[in-house]
């Protein structure tokens, strides 16, 4: 299914529409994108792609947005294989254009799209991968929230070889967390007058 729209400080998360496509095509062919990626399918053909669009709009267990930031396409991200019944997805980022990497709009999309899976959706756990070492892509996930959580190793063929991947997760309870801590830290703290200039008490009313 198509996302709702999102709206964060830096980035929008939108519903994908069939005109980001041709640009989808060209991020397909970037083989500095498609090389990060545990797995790259073959470039589509328009006619494929439109295909692909029209399954993920109709689908149940997949939900995604492209990334907007100052009305540009930056990038898509979703949650995929939802498991309704025992409320958890995988979970996938991509900031395509290397121009648009370190400002900020991966970590503020998988914010965004975290609140939506635990408060709109119900989903209780998010899985989500990485090439082990891919540093750009885990310090995001970090910084959204996500703990890694092991290793498979030679579990992505890359590049002529066999890559270690790293597994990540975020639990609503964590998420939740998070958020308390968040809020608290945003309150003004109760500051106490200097020593020495504690004001004294009023006197107490009396009757006579």
């Amino acid at each position: 299914m198509l996302g709702p729209s999102l709206h964060g400080d830096v980035v929008t998360l939108q519903p994908l529409q069939p005109d980001n496509l041709p640009v989808l095509r060209q991020w397909w062919a970037n083989n500095q994108l498609i090389g990060s990626l545990i797995t790259a399918p073959p470039i589509p053909t328009p006619k494929q792609e439109e295909q692909w669009y029209e399954e993920v709009a109709r689908s149940a267990d997949e939900v995604i947005w492209g990334i907007h930031a100052s009305d540009a396409f930056v990038g898509w991200t979703r949650l995929y294989d939802i498991d309704w019944l025992n409320r958890h997805a995988g979970s996938q980022i991509v900031i395509a254009p290397a121009g648009e990497w370190g400002k900020g709009y991966g970590s503020e999309a998988v914010k965004l799209r975290s609140a939506h899976a635990f408060q709109s959706l119900g989903l209780a756990h998010l899985a989500a991968m990485t090439l082990a070492g891919q540093a750009g892509a885990q310090r995001i996930l970090v910084k959204a929230g996500y703990a890694k959580i092991g290793t498979r190793q030679h579990y992505a063929f890359r590049n002529g070889s066999l890559h270690d991947v790293d597994l990540f997760q975020l639990l609503r309870e964590e998420w939740q967390a998070r958020r308390r801590a968040a809020s608290q830290a945003a309150q003004p703290s109760q500051t106490r007058p200097p020593a020495g200039d504690t004001p004294s008490p009023a006197p107490a009313a009396t009757s006579d």
